[in-house]
């Protein structure tokens, strides 16, 4: 996978946590302690600065009722 391509995909990963923490009216540092990650963590996620684990990526879609098979997915089709 390109650079080019793996940061987009961070990026729409990250919107999408994003996306969902808001929707469940979550702040950052709720949905980090939730899924025992620092804010800063979550917030490098969220802005696509980070790749998360698929461990990480996990525990962030149990709190925020996500599932993780169709995040990809699902931040694909925000870019559209």
């Amino acid at each position: 996978m390109s650079a080019e391509i793996e940061g987009a995909l961070a990026r729409s990963v990250g919107a999408a946590v994003r996306e969902a923490r808001a929707r469940r009216g979550m702040s950052l540092a709720q949905a980090a302690a939730a899924s025992s990650l620092t804010p800063a963590g979550l917030s490098n996620l969220e802005r696509g600065r980070s790749n998360p684990t698929l461990s990480t990526l996990s525990k962030i879609c149990d709190v925020l009722g996500l599932e993780v098979s169709l995040l990809p997915r699902d931040a694909a089709q925000q870019d559209r």
